[in-house]
């Protein structure tokens, strides 16, 4: 960490993990891609070419083995043979794709077809502020892990192709801020969201883009062990609240709770330790008590952190993986899961890197997108994905900033949540407690409106981290006009204070709306 922990500067820039150890030819033990197997696989490639917007390499994959049946990963890597003069330092190989076999008999040989973007080529230009394919030889790699992959061929970019030129008003996202996050929805639905936010007083728009607080108001649809709420305010106008529950590992909800004669609804097990350290008359007032009211359960899986869920390189397992967490969030009435989680794993040290699924972007942000499309396949079902961006220590995380080149940024730690948004079309995302850039996250309009909304043209729902916004930390007002719907966990001097900031003319009606039209159109889906 650096003397100064208010700043951390990424000046490895994009040499993060393998990159750092195949650029600077350093042999490791356990390569990026390593594993082992009960048989072994020999693997070539039969054909490639580079055409248009798409690479497409066929593959062809031979378990030689004599006794055990298995899986092999094919790996596509590639880099550019030179770089430019005057270039920020640029991997030597990056991953660019991948695909899992089926089950292969011993000596039985399949052929494996990916089509890889070509875009996986581009990178950022800080000079000219565009996203680009640059010209010259690029190699091709075929291996499972960095450290074994051969050459497999090389083809030529003539020239300069421009993926996206951000000095440009006109990207295809540019209406992502204005248009609803169900755009597919019937048009009855969307007229009867716009009529109800226009009747809505700024009280009442501020009641929908805040949180219903940490706790349960005992209101409302209630699941034991969820996390946060939407206001419950709206019951009788027919708007119900939705419920939000943790991950990473499933959905993390109260296993065994109590429900008395009013009604009211307490956990037995509480997962916050530090309940353990409060006095018995405050942990009685939130702790249910199984000898005397009714006990109630709720049983979930437990499936493996998102670290293990990589290391299968398997999309079909996890969608099926999404799939089953969200038939569980359907069984509970759970509406948005806080997951999944696609940070890149920096350092070693992060305390949150179980949560992380990969020190690479393509890896983590084409796994994520399969289990979200899983869990999103449920009706009602969302994830919240989780958070933007560049949250990779957990030291100084409320106040920390995170110090990279715009190129850093968008080519290594945006790259995974740019997958995802353009594949998967998560219904809501979270912001990270850090700042980046001196910027905090959650007040981050070059990252929520220009790259989200505008250039990716995300349409759902942006939420903070808990916490994240309040006293000496992100600002009520500032973060609404930045691009966030919903402060979350949300608590009265929020809304004191955003209310204040309205009237002094710090955020505008106009902000307002918007951010509660997102909130609404989550919850008319749910409803």
């Amino acid at each position: 960490m650096a003397k100064d922990s208010s700043k951390i500067s990424y000046t490895e820039g994009m040499l993060v993990g393998y990159r750092h150890f195949d650029t600077n030819r350093i042999q490791v033990r356990y390569p990026f891609g390593y594993g082992l197997s009960y048989t072994a696989f020999e693997s070539r490639v039969a054909g490639y070419e580079a055409f248009g917007s798409v690479i497409k390499v066929c593959v062809k994959v031979k378990n030689v083995g004599s006794v055990y049946a298995g899986k092999h990963v094919v790996g596509i890597y590639a880099g550019r043979k030179e770089n430019l003069d005057n270039e920020e330092a640029a991997p030597r190989r990056s991953l660019i794709g991948f695909e899992k076999t089926k089950t292969l008999r011993p000596q039985e040989e399949t052929e494996v077809f990916l089509e890889i973007p070509m875009d996986r080529l581009g990178t950022y230009d800080e000079n000219a502020n565009v996203t680009k394919i640059c010209p010259g030889a690029y190699a091709l790699y075929l291996g499972i892990d960095i450290n074994t992959s051969e050459f497999a061929g090389e083809f030529t970019v003539s020239c300069e192709q421009i993926l996206c030129d951000h000095n440009s008003s006109d990207n295809s996202g540019k209406s992502g801020v204005e248009e609803s996050c169900l755009t597919k929805k019937d048009t009855a639905c969307l007229e009867k969201v716009e009529n109800i936010i226009k009747g809505l007083s700024e009280k009442e728009l501020i009641e929908l883009c805040v949180g219903n607080g940490l706790f349960s108001d005992g209101k409302g649809y209630q699941v034991p062990g969820s996390v946060g709420c939407t206001s419950t305010r709206f019951l009788g106008k027919g708007i119900r609240n939705i419920l939000m529950c943790d991950g990473p590992a499933g959905v993390r909800i109260q296993r065994r709770s109590t429900i008395n004669k009013k009604g009211k609804i307490k956990p037995v097990d509480f997962p916050l330790s530090f309940f353990e350290l409060l006095p018995d008359f405050i942990t009685n007032l939130r702790v249910g008590n199984p000898d005397r009211d009714k006990v109630i359960y709720q049983f979930v899986t437990g499936f493996p952190v998102a670290t293990a869920v990589a290391q299968t390189w398997n999309r079909r397992l996890c969608f099926d993986m999404g799939c089953a967490v969200g038939r569980e969030m359907e069984k509970y009435g759970v509406t948005l899961w806080l997951a999944p989680a696609v940070n890149i794993i920096r350092n070693p040290l992060c305390g949150r890197n179980y949560e992380y699924y990969s020190e690479d972007p393509v890896l983590a942000g084409e796994l994520a997108a399969c289990v979200i499309k899983g869990v999103q396949k449920m009706p009602g079902c969302g994830v919240t994905v989780k958070h933007f961006a560049c949250n990779n220590q957990e030291t100084n995380r409320y106040y920390m900033s995170s110090e990279l080149s715009e190129r850093t940024l968008r080519d290594m730690y945006l790259k995974a949540f740019e997958i995802i948004v353009k594949e998967a079309e998560p219904k809501a995302l979270m912001t990270a407690y850090n700042k980046v850039n001196g910027v905090y996250a959650a007040e981050n309009e070059h990252l929520l409106k220009d790259i989200l909304r505008n250039e990716w043209g995300y349409k759902g729902l942006v939420m903070t981290d808990w916490l994240s916004v309040g006293e000496d930390r992100a600002d009520e007002a500032k973060s609404i006009h930045a691009g966030i719907d919903l402060i979350m966990p949300g608590n009265r001097k929020n809304k004191r204070k955003l209310y204040k900031e309205y009237k002094a003319g710090l955020v505008s009606r106009a902000d307002l709306q918007r951010a509660a039209k997102n909130v609404l159109n989550i919850i008319m889906e749910e409803n």
